[in-house]
Parts: structure tokens; C-alpha cells; sequence
């Protein structure tokens, strides 16, 4: 699919290019991405099959885990635990769609919706940034401004006329780079 394929996929809209309330409505880009690190999905991973493993040793085969083990309520708590955050990290979508008029992002399940209205900006750029020395990592992160992001070092970075920085992250930033383009067009 190419990039107006996808616009008007995502927009849910026929497209018809003359008409002025299409061109204001249409949606420039959405960009999907899951939260995806292996090493922490395989540690998560792990420490389900470890608790599971105890749940059947000690509850089921009547072995008792470990040497001082824990009550058998207290491992299905763990378990518990244990797989709403594997739920959680499964379940992290980060969507950015920019509009002629702002930039909505939603970081699910940690952020519903955060609105950025273009005429409150000073600067709109895509370029790469530092996520680990400025924001001390990945997701929701405060730093040196707010930064939203899953993986890589590629972000929409927005500077507010207030002097706050806003990175976005995305792995696409050719697409991107396209959508902001068009709105420099259009504005």
C-alpha cells in the first residue's frame, strides 16, 4: 500500500480530493506500534513459567517450593501480578495521528489521549534523539521535557511556545516526515 492508501484507509472517508471538508478532516497519519522488547517480554516470560512451575510443584503435586516456601495464596497472587503486567506490556499501543490542526497521541493503557494543537507550537521536527540519556528510557517518560515511545531512537519532536519538548516515538519517520510536509503544505 502506499502512503494515500493507507491515509484513507485509517481516515474512514471516500476519498474526493476537491471537496474542502475532506481536506480538513483527513487524518495525515497513523502510526500503530505494540510494545515489543524482547529482553523484557522473555524476562516476563520467565518469571510466568517460574511462578507457574511453583503453583504446580507445590499446589498440585504437593512438593513444597523452595525452602522456606510461600503460603499457597501468596503464589497465585504472584501469578496474578505477574500476568497483568505481562497483559499490560502485551497489550501497549502507542498511536500517533497528526491532523491539519494538531497532533493526538495515545499511549494504551497509560495515556487515553493527549491533544497538541499545531498553533500552540513553535517547532515541529523528525529526528533522532537519545531515549535511554534523556528520558532514562522507553514509554511515559519525563526528562528533559515528555516523551512517548516503545522503541528506537527516531521521534516527531514538538517545541510548544512555552519552551516545553514533546517527543513522540515512531519507526517510521520517512512517513512521518511526509504527513508534517503535508501540513506545511496545506497551512
Amino acid at each position: 500500500t502506499n502512503f494515500s492508501q493507507l491515509l484513507l484507509h485509517h481516515s474512514g472517508r471516500s476519498y474526493n480530493p476537491i471537496h474542502p471538508r475532506f481536506v480538513i478532516h483527513i487524518v495525515f497519519c497513523v502510526i500503530f506500534f505494540w510494545f515489543r522488547n524482547v529482553f523484557l517480554l522473555i524476562l516476563l516470560g520467565a518469571l510466568t513459567v517460574l511462578i507457574a512451575w511453583a503453583i504446580i510443584q507445590q499446589i498440585i503435586l504437593g512438593k513444597p517450593f523452595g525452602q522456606i516456601p510461600a503460603p499457597d495464596a501468596m503464589l497465585y497472587g504472584i501469578l496474578a501480578l505477574i500476568l497483568f503486567i505481562d497483559l499490560a506490556f502485551y497489550s501497549m499501543k502507542l498511536k500517533t495521528r497528526i491532523f491539519l490542526d494538531r497532533i493526538e497521541v495515545s499511549f494504551f493503557p497509560l495515556v487515553s489521549k493527549k491533544v497538541y494543537r499545531l498553533n500552540e507550537l513553535k517547532d515541529i521536527e523528525v529526528s533522532q534523539y537519545k531515549p535511554l540519556r534523556e528520558f532514562g528510557g522507553w514509554g511515559v517518560r519525563f526528562g528533559k521535557g515528555i516523551a512517548y515511545s516503545i522503541a528506537g531512537s527516531w521521534g516527531i519532536i514538538l517545541k510548544t511556545q512555552k519552551g516545553k519538548r514533546i517527543v513522540i516515538g515512531t519507526q517510521v519517520p520517512d512517513k512521518a516526515k511526509e504527513a508534517l510536509s503535508k501540513i506545511n503544505m496545506a497551512n
